[in-house]
């Protein structure tokens, strides 16, 4: 993989937090059907956006240099069931909603796609070897309190990428402005393994003996913590403009990693734009 085409998937996946849409945030507060739903059939609107991104993050996790690119962006929110990112395909399998909809909780199985690494991408990474792209299938958990989500989502790759296991954990809460703007602030928190840890941050004696760092164990735990905010412009019933702002910090043995604590930094950043349409179904 090109060191562009790595930066590019980087970003692809960063664009994937230009999803929501006033249109879906409304709907996801007038979830009034109690009960419990299956196999998606939930009566809420499906939604497949379409649209153009730009973003501006990190080449590689843990770097203090950045990449700017233009990508489309395409994304599914419970269309026959099913929510598509950049990153990762779920289903919605189960979900219950209280009377009146001030609650609900869904949960279902997911694949999330990492990209991998390329040691072409950044200097820093010279001698260090590719990290394979991984396919990690798993879980996911949504917990809704009025305009408030609470996700969590688990993956293990089987694709001999970083043979590691992933567990993501979020919060956020939709903030409208006007009738055209919405703000959407959240939190974020990540986990990963020995394996992924050791894949992403670690240096093995193969790969201290061709690069210019020590051997470094990795070990797992929870490798970053972060917020955002994504502010939704409303178009009209079917374009919005969305900008995202990032902020991500590593932590425990991934910001203590060689190729963070130096030449990198565990203190990461982002800025997206996007314009979509979206197509209902």
């Amino acid at each position: 993989m090109t060191k562009t085409l790595a930066a590019k998937l980087c970003v692809a996946t960063a664009l994937a937090s230009l999803v929501a849409t006033p249109a879906l945030a409304q709907a996801s507060l007038e979830r009034v059907q109690q009960g419990w739903h299956f196999f998606g059939q939930n009566g809420q609107p499906g939604e497949v956006r379409l649209g153009l991104g730009a973003g501006f993050s990190p080449d590689y996790q843990g770097s203090d240099e950045y990449e700017v690119m233009v990508l489309p962006v395409i994304t599914a929110s419970n269309v026959l069931g099913f929510n598509f990112t950049p990153f990762a395909l779920s289903y919605n399998l189960a979900e219950y909603n209280s009377a009146g909809g001030a609650w609900s909780v869904g949960f279902g199985p997911r694949v999330a796609f990492d990209f991998g690494r390329d040691q072409d991408n950044n200097a820093a990474l010279a001698g260090l070897g590719d990290v394979d792209s991984s396919i990690l299938p798993g879980a996911f958990v949504n917990l809704r309190l009025g305009p408030a989500l609470a996700t969590a989502s688990f993956g293990q790759d089987i694709a001999d990428g970083h043979d590691g296991a992933v567990a993501d954990f979020g919060l956020s809460t939709f903030v409208p402005v006007t009738q055209q703007i919405t703000l959407v602030p959240g939190i974020t928190a990540s986990w990963a393994d020995d394996d992924y840890m050791q894949s992403y941050f670690g240096i093995n004696a193969t790969q201290a003996a061709n690069s210019a760092y020590g051997v470094y164990n990795a070990e797992g735990g929870f490798k970053s913590i972060g917020a955002n905010v994504n502010a939704i412009y409303a178009i009209n019933e079917n374009w919005a403009a969305n900008t995202s702002l990032g902020y991500e910090r590593l932590i425990g043995d991934a910001a203590d990693s060689p190729i963070v604590d130096g030449p990198g930094s565990a203190n990461q950043f982002s800025v997206m734009f996007g314009v979509t349409r979206g197509f209902s179904f």
